[in-house]
């Protein structure tokens, strides 16, 4: 099962848009008003829609235990040497392919350059 995406202020539209344009249900926060929301009120949103979110800020993850999270709000984190679309889409994807049913299921995933981080047990 494939999380549905809602991206951060921090990742540019166009990966939400290459990423729907491939049948992943993706969302950039611009997209739903939240572009000058504080990371709170994404997480907040996040939890009320199912979605998972894809940052590139630590904070997320330490923010849903503290707001006891849904069990479908996974956190993807970013952890790359550049925020251009054309190198964060396909690791995007590569860790969906890997890890998208973790996830799904509430997980925080860390994404660095040669590997994936993650936790599945963050409650």
């Amino acid at each position: 099962m494939a999380p549905r995406l809602l991206l951060d202020a921090n990742i540019s539209p166009r990966v939400a848009a290459a990423l729907r344009a491939e049948g992943i249900d993706s969302r950039h926060v611009g997209e739903i008003g939240l572009l000058a929301a504080n990371d709170r009120e994404i997480l907040e949103r996040a939890i009320e829609n199912g979605w998972t979110v894809v940052t590139f800020d630590l904070d997320f993850a330490a923010m849903t235990a503290a707001l006891g999270k849904s069990p479908t709000t996974g956190i993807m984190i970013l952890r790359l040497p550049t925020v251009r679309s054309d190198l964060v889409l396909p690791r995007i994807r590569a860790a969906l392919r890997r890890e998208g049913e973790a996830l799904a299921n509430g997980a925080v995933v860390v994404v660095e350059a040669g590997r994936l981080r993650v936790r599945r047990d963050v409650r």
